[in-house]
């Protein structure tokens, strides 16, 4: 059994999870990210040697802060105000992000159609604790199926998303060929990135349709499924 995408043989399929196998709509991110935020911007005062800023200038450089990374990226924006890697993952994977989601059942059915086709694997830059418990809650018992094929934060050795660096690293990793390989996420920086690599790439978002930077928006992960066709072995 295989895949094709546009008439294009693909061999495997490389999935983000946070926001990619959830929808987090502005509610869902006041709920689960405001500490994890409030803690990023304290460290940006830390990294100017002010460690109690007062509030009004806190509350400026945290709207500040949430505008530019939603445009650039969390994890850009942090550390282009000083903040470092390892600070980062320490907030954000101290986040319990699994006893916020929901269990999927169109997704569930379509990663296990996925993986009766072709090899499936996760990467992300969260540690393999955050993303296995999330992936559980999301798609059940079928997470353990993929334990193995997640490439997480702390299984990387020299880069992080969205650097191009990380994605090289995880070609290397997973030894996938890039250009028959399908790569899904929901920021757009983070895809030009696996594009830049070669990737076929899918960005996930509820807001926009056709394409954006050359990927192809869908606004559902499992939205996927209308884009590619599943050929079965002949009888």
């Amino acid at each position: 059994m295989s895949i094709e995408l546009d008439g294009k043989r693909i061999d495997n399929i490389v999935l983000d999870f946070n926001g990619t196998f959830y929808i987090p709509d502005k509610e869902f991110q006041k709920t689960v990210w405001k500490d994890a935020r409030l803690q990023l911007v304290q460290k940006t005062f830390e990294a100017d040697g002010d460690f109690s800023p007062n509030g009004i200038d806190f509350g400026r450089r945290l709207q500040d802060f949430v505008d530019e990374s939603l445009k650039k990226g969390w994890r850009v924006t942090f550390k282009r105000h000083g903040g470092t890697d390892e600070d980062f993952d320490a907030i954000i994977n101290n986040v319990h992000l699994a006893e916020f989601l929901q269990f999927d059942q169109e997704l569930a059915d379509f990663i296990k159609e996925l993986m009766e086709h072709v090899p499936v694997y996760l990467f992300s830059s969260s540690e393999i604790e955050r993303v296995f418990s999330g992936l559980e809650a999301v798609i059940g018992e079928l997470a353990h199926e993929l334990e193995d094929n997640i490439l997480s934060g702390d299984k990387m050795e020299v880069a992080r998303k969205p650097s191009p660096l990380a994605y090289k690293e995880m070609i290397e990793k997973l030894k996938i060929n890039p250009e028959s390989t399908i790569y899904a996420d929901n920021n757009w920086r983070e895809a030009d990135a696996a594009a830049e690599m070669g990737l076929m790439t899918f960005l996930v978002d509820p807001n926009l349709k056709g394409f954006m930077n050359d990927h192809l928006v869908i606004n559902f992960l499992a939205q996927m499924r209308e884009h590619l066709t599943f050929i079965e072995d002949n009888v």
